[in-house]
């Protein structure tokens, strides 16, 4: 017979605080969904999402654009807004990393056990996210990835949310799933519109047409929830603000997607030496004009129009 005090010392060892509907923490946005998850396993941060939590949710093999809008709407939200997403790769993960870099609050719904890293390549992020962020799951710490436990814990991340917003998705992108289930709990639906000629764009045209709220900028949700807009100082990158060993990085980096170091060093053709393309690299980032994203890859940032 199942000890439940051993078991939840066992959890707590961990690191893991293991939480049921009975429990007064459990979030009340998640008692009124039609299924709610009898039980959340919670690594980092507590559960808290504050008043304002945004689901951000879109395409795993997401474009230079939509990277780039994550980083406009997500870099310029309030920050009482909480980024609700679910560490998956491309829009999701960039998300979250986004969100720790301006310093909102960001939680991660996991379609896996709260100890478990998915995808491998995020391994960094869950660090991250473990420091300053909030893991959630409902499936059992240990359990492995099964294709139907995603779709699945998608009804909690739009659950956690006010509203959910989609970037760059396809018709059978399983962030559409995320929408369905938020217009089923009555949650605000956001959509950003992309090109008509993206098959990637095509699930959030849609959600458009069919009354989803059109978004270009972290802006427009501010003035929907009726919060203060966020104020940053402009980015202005010059080029003669950069060293040469950094002008001739981005020379070799203009490209819509990631490049690994490797890939940067055999472009330069020899111009620059391993420990001087990885200073520039880190100086790039620091000066906010380069992302490191999981794997070791690179994209530019805030580039000159």
């Amino acid at each position: 017979m199942l000890d439940l005090g051993k078991a939840v010392k066992r959890l707590e060892q961990r690191g893991i605080l293991w939480l049921t509907l009975a429990d007064s923490d459990y979030p009340e946005s998640l008692r009124e969904i039609h299924d709610p998850p009898l039980t959340l396993f919670i690594r980092g941060k507590s559960l808290n999402c504050g008043h304002y939590p945004l689901a951000v949710v879109g395409t795993r093999r997401c474009s230079h654009y939509g990277r780039r809008a994550v980083e406009e709407i997500v870099g310029s939200l309030p920050s009482q807004v909480t980024v609700v997403s679910g560490m998956a790769s491309g829009i999701d993960g960039y998300a979250h990393r986004v969100a720790l870099e301006q310093g909102n609050e960001t939680v991660a719904v996991l379609g896996t056990g709260v100890d478990i890293i998915y995808p491998s390549v995020n391994r960094s992020l869950y660090r991250d996210l473990l420091r300053r962020g909030t893991l959630v799951s409902e499936f059992p710490p240990g359990t492995k990835p099964q294709k139907y436990q995603f779709p699945q814990r998608n009804r909690i991340i739009s659950g956690l949310s006010r509203g959910v917003l989609v970037v760059e998705s396809s018709r059978k992108s399983g962030s559409l799933i995320t929408a369905s289930f938020a217009l089923e709990q009555g949650r605000d639906v956001f959509a950003v519109p992309g090109s008509i000629f993206r098959s990637s764009c095509t699930g959030t045209n849609t959600l458009i047409k069919e009354g989803a709220i059109p978004v270009t900028r972290g802006s427009d949700i501010s003035d929907f929830w009726g919060l203060e807009r966020r104020h940053l100082p402009k980015k202005v990158m010059k080029l003669d603000s950069l060293t040469e060993d950094e002008k001739t990085v981005i020379n070799h980096m203009k490209t819509e997607d990631p490049v690994s170091m490797e890939e940067i060093f055999a472009a330069l053709e020899g111009r620059l030496s391993m420990s001087r393309l990885s200073s520039a690299l880190l100086s790039l980032k620091m000066k906010k004009r380069a992302m490191e994203l999981d794997g070791r890859r690179y994209v530019l940032t805030n580039e000159d129009e």
